[in-house]
């Protein structure tokens, strides 16, 4: 049976906004680590849902590691963005080896200091710990 990794990041960041959002905004919203993300998104109407009730009815077993989501505001602090790419990182590296990774991110997260949010260098970390994650999507499913 596949062993597959699943994490979610998301964010509707809105640069205008002068208010930043912190951890502390994700953590009050929905932050869920290992465990807690099954029960969080089992059943649930959303891409995360779908991911975790995909792969059940695939057989696969998932190896949760984090996801949260924070309403949409303004940017996210540089603290922010790091502590909850870290969870996510230092999860996936424990979790190794997997057979796959599902990643929810919305393309709309900016960061303090990072050029682009969700593909910022940050996840290049990801692609060192598992080189067929987010570096080369097409691949997960071979």
């Amino acid at each position: 049976m596949s062993r597959i990794a699943l994490a979610g990041f998301l964010h509707e960041s809105n640069t205008f906004l002068p208010v930043p959002t912190t951890y502390e905004d994700f953590a009050s919203t929905s932050l869920t680590v290992e465990d807690e993300v099954l029960d969080r998104w089992h059943g649930a109407n959303h891409e995360l849902g779908g991911m975790v009730d995909g792969a059940a009815a695939e057989g696969l077993t998932l190896e949760p590691l984090l996801a949260t989501f924070a309403v949409p505001s303004g940017t996210l602090t540089a603290e922010a963005f790091e502590r909850i790419a870290d969870g996510i990182l230092s999860r996936l590296a424990k979790s190794l080896p997997v057979d796959g990774l599902l990643v929810a991110l919305h393309g709309a997260t900016v960061a303090a200091g990072q050029c682009c949010g969700a593909s910022a260098p940050g996840w290049a970390r990801m692609c060192r710990l598992w080189p067929r994650s987010i570096c080369t999507p097409m691949s997960l499913g071979r």
